[in-house]
């Protein structure tokens, strides 16, 4: 172990697929660390006794093959112990007891499992106390997924996303070399596979380099060992982290209708930051520059007589809480052109899509609004005196409708209806483009909670989804009020040139008509 060699204490969170053998690692790591050093303590803690009895077993074996004889012990059923001069041992339990590990102290626990555990919470607690935060310590937990919204998948996101002292590992069925057929370049399964790939396995191809042997192998273990059941394969052997926990929870999308949009998404045509100047003359002055690592990604720049819609979802600001985003989509295609996506506040997410919107030859753009921080945008908005701020229809108590409001006000009720114009556009049998790989995967996760809501799993994102809903709100809204396409105005000097396209139109930007490079 490289941690306890380098003096730091381990921390680790292993979210796996099924058969990978884990535990047998974590067994034989406990073996070399005992037999190695003297006074060392471990504990394998199993969640079901069949597998602390094969662990014993396994144990012994590895302790008898060492090249070396040392002072044994075979006397307990439950503990591998070394005799002095060692003086070490290793506990083989299980975690059925309500405070496992309680009244011992450890340098090296592994527990399996802890997603399956009854009262997670109080029995972590007690484990983690038999650990002293020291050097030469380790304390390992792994499993599977069971669900979303538990302890398991809150507390390895947690470690995932940096909100503990933990390091998240994740290792997809694919790792594992046994599940591969391998196959010659002549043989009659790469020409069948290869006419026949769906869009998740060509996602899989392209996404996660797997090759058709791997493939083969997926889809005789989906017809042999799950019957045909693709969600069920998810859950058992996941390829990503949001895969194994969706699979056993209750999603809100289609998930096949998801991994089709996914498998084709396009790359990114710019990416960047957009950097406001000074409000002048009624308009924002702003560049576009480019970043690899920016907050606004555009995957269709803006065409001179395009006509397009946007949306806002707005978050406080705060560094480690929601992001605020901004969705761009063509109105006609429904094609996602671009997403801002950053941890800003209101008024900073305001003035961005204020010209995000302006790029986009003055989007039609639906913030959300309501008395929380996308209040505060929407205000912002109106003082920058954006032009075409959308407004959502509000009903009086018997449905009439009234005077329109300015913005979007998402709350349980509307969020029915966003929810399913999405669910509606995803199920096209010629659905538009969703590029963002992040939008795509929150939908996988967005869940139908306890209390009938929809929402991300506790820990998750759901923001560019949220925002995706509200700008399809907007465009049907766009569409059956029936407001006129309109042409880009001519720009007055070379700082408005923003609803020029991008690199693929720098022949015809550096034309007379046009003149130099439209982007600083």
């Amino acid at each position: 172990m490289k941690y306890v060699r380098a003096n730091i204490p381990f921390r680790g969170a292993t979210l796996k697929a099924r058969q990978f053998g884990l535990s047998t690692y974590w067994l034989a790591s406990m073996v070399e660390e005992v037999s190695r050093n003297s006074n060392v303590r471990a504990c394998l803690l199993a969640d079901e006794e069949s597998l602390a009895k094969t662990l014993l077993e396994t144990g012994k074996i590895m302790r008898d093959q060492l090249p070396y004889s040392l002072p044994t012990k075979y006397e307990n059923r439950s503990q591998l112990y070394f005799d002095a001069p060692i003086n070490g041992w290793i506990d083989l339990a299980t975690a059925k007891s309500d405070n496992p590990c309680r009244g011992r102290t450890y340098s090296f626990v592994h527990a399996t499992e802890p997603g399956t555990w009854d009262n997670p919470e109080k029995k972590v607690a007690s484990v983690n106390q038999a650990v002293p935060n020291q050097p030469n310590t380790v304390l390992s937990y792994e499993g599977t997924a069971n669900g979303t919204g538990n302890w398991w998948h809150d507390f390895w996101w947690d470690a995932y996303n940096g909100n503990n002292d933990y390091h998240a590992f994740f290792f997809p069925w694919f790792f594992d070399w046994e599940f591969d057929y391998y196959l010659e370049p002549n043989d009659d399964d790469v020409a069948r596979i290869m006419e026949t790939l769906d869009d998740e396995e060509q996602y899989l191809l392209t996404a996660h380099k797997l090759n058709l042997g791997q493939l083969k192998w997926r889809r005789n273990h989906i017809r042999n060992n799950f019957f045909g059941d693709l969600d069920l394969f998810h859950q058992e052997f996941p390829a990503t982290p949001e895969e194994a926990f969706l699979a056993s929870g209750r999603p809100v999308f289609n998930s096949r209708h998801l991994v089709r949009l996914r498998a084709q998404i396009r790359e990114p045509h710019w990416r960047g930051d957009v950097v406001v100047g000074d409000f002048v003359d009624g308009r924002l002055e702003y560049t576009l520059q480019a970043n690899p690592r920016g907050m606004l990604t555009i995957w269709h720049p803006p065409v001179q007589h395009g006509t397009y819609v946007a949306s806002t979802d707005t978050a406080e600001g705060a560094q480690t809480g929601d992001y605020s985003v901004g969705q761009v989509i063509d109105k006609h295609s429904l094609d996602q052109c671009a997403e801002f996506r950053g941890q800003v506040g209101p008024g900073e997410l305001a003035d961005i899509m204020w010209c995000v919107g302006d790029h986009y030859n003055k989007a039609y753009l639906l913030p959300d609004a309501g008395d929380g921080p996308g209040g505060a945008t929407l205000q912002r908005l109106q003082e920058r005196r954006y032009p075409s701020i959308g407004r959502r229809p509000v009903y009086g108590a018997v449905g009439k409708r009234v005077m329109p409001k300015f913005g979007w006000d998402t709350n349980r009720q509307t969020k029915y209806l966003m929810v399913n114009e999405a669910r509606l556009v995803f199920g096209l049998e010629d659905p538009p483009e969703v590029n963002s790989e992040t939008l795509i995967q929150e939908a996988l996760e967005y869940e139908v909670k306890d209390d009938g809501s929809y929402g991300a799993p506790s820990g998750r994102h759901d923001d560019c989804l949220e925002a995706y809903c509200v700008v399809l709100m907007a465009q049907k809204d766009v569409m059956l009020r029936g407001m006129p396409d309109t042409a880009a105005p001519e720009p007055r000097n070379s700082t408005e040139r923003h609803w020029r396209e991008f690199e693929d139109s720098v022949a015809e930007a550096e034309s007379d008509d046009y003149g130099g490079n439209f982007y600083e």
